[in-house]
Order: C-alpha cells, then structure tokens, then sequence
C-alpha cells in the first residue's frame, strides 16, 4: 500500500495483477469457513454450556486454518489454468464450505477431548 500512496488508489491497481487472484481467494475461503466452523463448533462440541465458547472459537479456528490454506491452494491453480479471474470469488466460497464443516468438526472434537468437565452434566 505504500508504493501506491493510499488503499483506493491500491485496490484498483492490484485488481489488474497476475498475483491478485490468489491472496483473494484465500480471503473468501477463510472468512466464510471461519463462520461456519464458528457455528458447527458447538454443535459437535457437546454438551456443556462453558464449553460452547470454546467449542465455537476452536471450529473457527480449524476452518480458518484450512479456508485459507484450501484457498491459495485453488487460487494458485485457478491462476495457472484459467484465464478468466472472475472464477477466483465463486472457487473460494466453493472451498470454504467443506473447510468449514472440516474445520468446525475438528474444533468440536478437540474441545471436547480438552474438557474432562464436557458432558459431566449427562451423567449425574
């Protein structure tokens, strides 16, 4: 953003970059996953209500993760085949619903084998 002065100036120039397409579809592989590992978190997390939180921020955290890397992986390769950028935006939200349920699945099991207290509740 420096070389470029400021962020308007900057966003309409990088739109025309070769490279562009790729930090972008990362970005929309992320942000959705992130959402969605934020809400299927809890849900496969269990059952005590001190651990939604954490259950939720560790989906997150996991579908963040795999968003973004699932992202670039596809951006790089859409940049390589395709001439066509206007794909880059659609791939990414494509991406960033498997990496969502992935990442919020895998967030809900990590909390749930972290907290002994997890469904003590259940069983009293």
């Amino acid at each position: 953003m420096a070389a470029y002065g400021d962020l308007d100036l900057a966003l309409r120039r990088l739109k025309s970059e070769p490279w562009a397409a790729i930090p972008m579809t990362g970005l929309f592989g992320s942000v959705p996953a992130s959402l969605l590992g934020g809400l299927i978190g809890p849900l496969v997390g269990g059952s005590s209500r001190r651990s939604i939180l954490n259950n939720s921020a560790r989906g997150a955290a996991w579908a963040t993760a795999l968003g973004a890397v699932a992202g670039l992986l596809v951006g790089r390769l859409v940049t390589r085949v395709l001439p066509d950028r206007r794909l880059v935006a659609y791939l990414g939200l494509g991406v960033s619903v498997p990496a969502g349920l992935i990442g919020g699945c895998l967030g809900g099991w990590a909390a749930r084998k972290g907290d002994p207290d997890n469904g003590a509740e259940l069983h009293q």
